[in-house]
């Protein structure tokens, strides 16, 4: 299995054999579980390191990339925390080893802040300088 994330989706691909199809593939999404079988055999599963949205339909596709098919499975982050900035996970299951989530391609360098809100806070300053004042 391997993972891509954005900052609303992980995607999660499988490789299976070439002859699967779209009938043979059977999969279980809970809030906090994922269970995937073909043919009635468990090919992946267990339970999830995040949430994902729960009135989401979770969406997938078997896919051929040369001469390789796999099973890709959209999952929707939990929104819920979303107020307080995009959750990159480390993990799919709870059972998987961790990434370093600085590693992920799309994850934007928290960095220092502070610089960025001076540097607001410096322009907000000019533009109401330059505002003319009103009588009341």
């Amino acid at each position: 299995q391997f993972t891509l994330q954005t900052k609303d989706e992980v995607t999660v691909s499988i490789p299976v054999d070439t002859t699967v199809k779209a009938k043979a593939v059977s999969v279980d999404v809970k809030r906090n579980q994922l269970v995937v079988e073909i043919q009635g055999a468990r090919v992946l599963g267990g339970d999830l390191a995040y949430r994902i949205e729960e009135e989401e339909f979770v969406d997938w596709q078997l896919r051929s990339i040369g001469d390789q098919r796999y099973l890709q499975l959209q999952l929707r982050k939990d929104q819920s925390t979303a107020h307080m900035g995009t959750l990159w996970w480390t993990r799919v299951f709870e059972s998987d080893t961790p990434i370093d989530a600085a590693s992920i391609a799309d994850r934007q360098p928290g960095g220092d802040l502070s610089s960025v809100w001076s540097e607001a806070h410096k322009m907000f300053k000019e533009k109401v300088g330059k505002r003319s004042k009103i009588a009341i």
